[in-house]
């Protein structure tokens, strides 16, 4: 019995493990894409006007540190810069910590080799 109680939960757990990369990537398209695109390429109408960065690259990758990542989604954006106001909500009483690192980690997945 107790082996096949194991083997039962031994099978559900790859169902299981995709479920935060499921729930990212929904957080991602509902709270991020709009802007920052899909991929990160900051590409979309909203993107290119605002000036966005092109996440997947890799200078930007390099320059920026989880911990600015974590503060500007956190405790969103008011910025003039090159003429230019950004904007962007905070999100600190709508992501779990969990959530944010995963945000965090899926930006980094973004990076394209140089």
């Amino acid at each position: 019995m107790a082996r096949l109680i194991a083997l039962l939960l031994l099978t559900a757990l790859p169902a299981a493990a995709e479920l935060p990369d499921k729930k990212v990537e929904r957080l991602w398209k509902a709270k991020c894409s709009a802007c920052h695109g899909a991929d990160g390429r900051g590409q979309t109408p909203t993107g290119k006007k605002l000036k966005l960065p092109d996440f997947t690259r890799p200078a930007w990758q390099a320059k920026t540190t989880d911990e600015l990542i974590r503060n500007r989604v956190m405790n969103g954006v008011l910025e003039t810069r090159d003429g230019v106001e950004k904007e962007m909500p905070a999100f600190k009483d709508e992501l779990q910590p969990e959530h944010l690192d995963a945000i965090i980690a899926l930006i980094r997945k973004l990076a394209v080799a140089p």
